[in-house]
């Protein structure tokens, strides 16, 4: 069925069709025919973007007030992703999420090195970590041994953040414990200053988003990282993390995490 611009606005009451139409009328016509296309096709992008933010991992948040105050004008923007200044789409992307260890890097920033001090061997797990903990390893400036301590800790995947540890006198003192989905959690803990200061639970990172400062808070004898990855609960062999498939103890590992600024805070 063919519709006709006149029958358009007799329905929305603009024009009476049994009234011959002067020649201002006819202009005004146009001026509203040009409204509507107009109208319609914002109305066309606000649902674009609305689909894709629904099909968006759960928990996103704007934090627009949180960007407003500390002035961190690097990160964030209108559609309220992490990291994405340009291609917001990018983080409907299952494949943006890891599927394996090989999705998973180094938590520090691309070329720094780590190395290995205490925790994995290729005949199992940690006499140092138990249980959950069986696989982590705590790791060290890789160049620098003394200089541990304010390392930049980033995001090993892309993940959403599900829990942050704030008590530095617990067990992990402060940590950040990540949802990856299909089953992949990680940790770095024994952080140098409250996560708080960057993230917040519920925030969806991009991978190598900044996250904290090596230190040495909770049950820790020096400053270190102290980084698993479990799946269904269970820690996982390292192997492959990061394109490194010989993970043993004392080895040194170069990151290729690249840094993404946090939602907010500047490191």
């Amino acid at each position: 069925m063919i519709v006709h611009s006149n029958q358009i606005l007799s329905w929305a009451g603009l024009i009476d069709q049994h009234k011959t139409p002067n020649k201002e009328s006819k202009m005004w016509q146009k001026s509203t025919i040009i409204a509507m296309a107009v109208l319609a096709i914002a109305l066309a992008a606000g649902l674009f973007i609305s689909c894709e933010k629904q099909e968006s991992p759960v928990g996103i948040q704007e934090n627009q007030e949180n960007l407003g105050q500390t002035g961190n004008s690097e990160v964030g923007d209108s559609t309220g992703w992490y990291g994405l200044k340009e291609n917001p789409s990018v983080i409907c992307s299952p494949s943006s999420w890891p599927q394996s260890m090989v999705g998973f890097k180094w938590p520090v920033v691309s070329g720094q090195k780590v190395k290995i001090y205490a925790g994995y061997g290729p005949g199992g797990g940690s006499s140092y970590h138990q249980g959950a903990d069986y696989h982590a390893v705590d790791l060290h400036n890789g160049d620098n041994p003394s200089a541990t301590r304010w390392m930049w800790v980033t995001n090993p995947a892309m993940g959403e953040v599900m829990e942050i540890g704030t008590n530095q006198y617990s067990s992990y003192g402060y940590y950040v414990k990540m949802n990856h989905h299909n089953g992949w959690i990680s940790m770095v803990c024994h952080l140098q200053t409250n996560p708080e200061n960057f993230i917040a639970v519920g925030n969806t990172l991009l991978q190598g988003t900044f996250l904290g400062y090596t230190g040495s808070s909770g049950w820790a004898t020096g400053p270190h990282i102290h980084f698993v990855i479990r799946r269904y609960g269970v820690s996982q062999p390292l192997s492959g993390i990061d394109g490194d498939a010989n993970i043993v103890i004392n080895g040194i590992y170069t990151s290729s995490n690249v840094y993404v600024p946090p939602p907010f805070g500047i490191p």
